[in-house]
């Protein structure tokens, strides 16, 4: 794991002095760039067989829309460049409309299957606000952990003396360490108040893999992972919950019913694929048995019709986009851009993670969409930005003024640093 606390010499100052260039990381934004079209293509091949026989092509040509506007946010990204996005005022701009978005979705629209977590938009249909969210906070995080990158290794001790000197004598220093723990666990408060404990949880993994990344303690990741695990089981605890039930369906899913048809239907979907699959578009599981089949669950459908070998090698392309966002992470020009790449990465790697371990039944059912394939758009367009980004920072890498000169051509007049 990367501690940038430690690799670092004790004379870097300045969270955006540049390192040596790596052309290298361009190889590596293609590669990054072929695999993932090659994903997204895939997804929707996966979206319009699992929905044509029961909604024509609706679903399909949805899912096309917000593919092309994830493509052109990617682009736009590549063209902004990541140190735009990781200004402060865009960041603090980013939150606040996501906190409006969040507060709509649960008091303003209705609720679909018993949670908030959707804002209409026109025909284009449901936005989640949450998804904003996790990408708000991994912008938050990376900045806030590479300006403060001395004080991760003892982040408690540093947190309290802020608080202490921000009571007794209030100064912009003390807020800006303070100030932003305060606002991600405001705006996890915010999705968990649409009922969504796996966006809730995915979010706090991934910020807190980047602040390990920065050099938090190892003994905090415990600390954190033991107050989450008790949380999470407080929570479970209550027997008329949903959440209980879908332990209970974890546990025994062929003698939970209605609660564990879910699991036990993946796991017949991905059984009866076999090695070869019974052939694209030929799926049974998707008329009508599987829940979710198009969204949450559509990778059951996609190892029922292209059998093992197919899931194994949509996995290995996964696998190698995760290890190309990481050369590109690692060879990053700043600590703020390594961070913020790291993030994504993880970002990414835990939602797919999370997918492929609820429909095999190895933790217990919660709503993760799988990258780039399942149906819906905030996720994909979302996903899609996450590697505008990386790319981003691989062009930032290789030609480390090249946003700068396009910046400066745009506006002459304007000769200050986009970082600041």
């Amino acid at each position: 794991m990367l501690n940038l606390n430690r690799h670092y010499p004790k004379n870097f100052q300045t969270a955006e002095e540049p390192t040596a260039h790596h052309e290298q990381s361009l190889w590596a934004a293609a590669l990054l760039l072929i695999l993932v079209i090659a994903l997204l293509a895939f997804g929707l091949i996966m979206v319009q067989s699992t929905t044509a026989a029961k909604l024509g092509n609706a679903l399909f040509n949805k899912q096309c829309l917000w593919a092309g506007v994830g493509i052109v946010l990617l682009i736009g990204t590549c063209i902004v460049g990541p140190h735009r996005i990781t200004n402060w005022k865009f960041i603090i701009l980013l939150l606040l409309g996501t906190w409006v978005l969040l507060l709509a979705a649960r008091f303003v629209f209705p609720p679909i299957n018993g949670a908030y977590r959707w804002v209409q938009i026109g025909n284009l249909g449901n936005i989640q606000p949450s998804e904003i969210a996790k990408f708000a906070v991994i912008l938050l995080f990376a900045r806030w952990t590479s300006d403060n990158v001395r004080n991760i290794d003892s982040i408690l001790t540093s947190y309290y003396n802020n608080v202490i000197e921000l009571f007794k004598n209030p100064n912009l220093r003390s807020f800006a360490f303070v100030a932003p723990p305060l606002v991600f666990v405001l705006t996890l408060g915010l999705v968990f108040l649409g009922k969504d404990l796996g966006m809730s949880l995915l979010m706090s993994a991934t910020v807190t893999i980047m602040t390990f990344i920065a050099g938090l303690h190892f003994r905090y990741m415990l600390l954190i992972g033991a107050g989450v695990l008790v949380g999470v089981a407080a929570l479970c605890l209550d027997k008329d919950s949903f959440r209980y039930k879908r332990i209970i369906a974890f546990l025994d899913p062929e003698a939970a019913g209605a609660a564990g048809m879910q699991i036990w239907m993946s796991l017949l979907a991905l059984g009866s694929g076999g090695y070869m699959g019974r052939g694209l578009g030929e799926g049974r599981l998707k008329t009508g048995y599987l829940p979710e089949d198009h969204t949450d669950c559509i990778l059951s459908i996609a190892g029922e019709e292209l059998g093992f070998i197919g899931m194994a090698t949509l996995i290995v392309v996964f696998i190698l986009i995760l290890i190309t966002c990481t050369i590109i992470s690692v060879q990053a020009s700043t600590r703020t851009l390594k961070i913020l790449g790291a993030g994504f990465t993880v970002l990414l790697g835990l939602q797919m993670l999370m997918n492929v371990a609820v429909i095999t039944s190895s933790i217990p059912a919660k709503g993760m969409p799988a990258p780039f394939i399942s149906y819906g758009g905030s996720n994909l367009v979302t996903s899609l930005l996450a590697i505008g980004i990386i790319i981003a920072i691989a062009i930032d890498t290789a030609f480390p003024h090249f946003y700068a000169n396009i910046f400066n051509f745009l506006s002459p007049k304007n000769n200050t640093s986009p970082t600041a």
